[in-house]
């Protein structure tokens, strides 16, 4: 049984891309590249021409989406926007289906597992969760083992290696402005991409991750038990957290709000007020306004072809004030990037851009 063990891979091993999945692979990247580096300044450029350089210019989402629809260009643009989602999930799902004999072993519990796995085989999913296949993911990522898998390698290929070892999650945990948390919780943790930076930062505290996706759960306890981190693992709704009053320093979330409708965020934002003790503080990291009417309408666009049927309200919604609603005592938003990365702002017209925001609020 030992030696069965020994011979397993690691996860990070399994998700290795393989030889023969090379060539896809670089084709889908090439394919969004191609999409970013020379149809998004082309439509740009059409975009200049129909609205002229006067003070008639749009300066409002609402004012240039009628000039954004009526651009020649745009209709190849959207099309090879949902085409490269579609391959994504193509692509990621043939990967998947090669590893998924090994993956069930590799995620079984072993007896030298880190941290604690609470799964709720019985929990009554939310239909906003279940209704949508969210990022157009076929199959959703919490019914099998296979759905969490795909996510993961789909992750892997969106961030064109530049996050495998989740560097951007690292920056965002660097953001925290508390020194020494006894406990963080991450809701919505996934499968764990931020929670493992949360337990690297604060060695010492406990940290919680909560997701409503078992399999993600099981995912990420393999990933942590591998990377050392002992972490407490929780299948639960962020709407609806485990965690007792006023137990916990900091909350965080990476990228959930924007996954829920309006009533949700709301009631996201009221559980981590009652969880946070005095003196704590929230930070949730979400797609955010680039600031130029253009990319803003595209924006749309994209999260539209993508998958996220919540997020154009999350945008639009006065943030700051759902936060003081919510309870908390002072709360910001503001654009964010990875140290040494340029924010949306500071890029040329001609450049796509996908803007950050980060959302802080405090229970005093």
């Amino acid at each position: 049984m030992g030696t069965a063990t020994q011979e397993l891979p690691t996860v990070d091993e399994l998700f290795a891309w393989r030889s023969e999945e090379m060539p896809r692979i670089r084709y889908l990247l090439g394919l969004r590249r191609y999409w970013m580096r020379e149809l998004y300044p082309r439509l740009r450029q059409q975009y200049e021409r129909a609205v002229g350089g006067g003070g008639d210019a749009p300066t409002s989402k609402e004012e240039a989406r009628p000039v954004v629809d009526g651009l020649p260009g745009l209709r190849s643009f959207l099309w090879l926007d949902a085409y490269i989602q579609h391959r994504l999930w193509e692509e990621t799902g043939r990967a998947a289906d090669a590893r998924l004999e090994t993956a069930g072993r590799v995620l079984e519990p072993r007896p030298d597992d880190l941290g604690s796995l609470d799964l709720d085989p019985a929990l009554d999913l939310p239909t906003y969760y279940t209704r949508h296949d969210i990022h157009h993911q076929p199959g959703g990522i919490w019914q099998d083992d296979r759905g969490a898998i795909v996510y993961a390698l789909g992750a892997r290929v969106i961030h064109v290696g530049r996050n495998d070892a989740f560097q951007l999650h690292d920056a965002f945990a660097e953001e925290i402005p508390l020194s020494s948390p006894e406990r963080v919780l991450d809701m919505g943790c996934g499968f764990g991409k931020t929670t493992f930076s949360l337990k690297k930062r604060f060695p010492d505290a406990e940290v919680v991750g909560v997701d409503l996706s078992g399999p993600c759960l099981r995912l990420a306890r393999r990933m942590a038990t591998e990377r050392g981190l002992e972490i407490a693992w929780k299948q639960a709704p962020a709407e609806r957290t485990p965690e007792p009053d006023a137990s916990v320093d900091v909350v965080v979330m990476s990228m959930l709000l924007h996954e829920q409708p309006l009533p949700d965020v709301r009631q996201t934002m009221r559980e981590a007020h009652r969880v946070l003790r005095p003196g704590g503080v929230l930070l949730a990291l979400e797609p955010w306004k680039t600031g130029d009417v253009f990319r803003d309408v595209l924006g749309e666009y994209h999260s539209e072809l993508t998958g996220e049927p919540y997020i154009k309200r999350f945008r639009s919604a006065d943030v700051v004030g759902m936060f003081e609603e919510a309870g908390f005592d002072r709360a910001s938003v503001e654009e964010w990037a990875m140290p040494g990365a340029p924010k949306a702002s500071e890029l040329g017209m001609d450049q796509w851009a996908s803007a950050w925001g980060l959302l802080t609020a405090w229970k005093e």
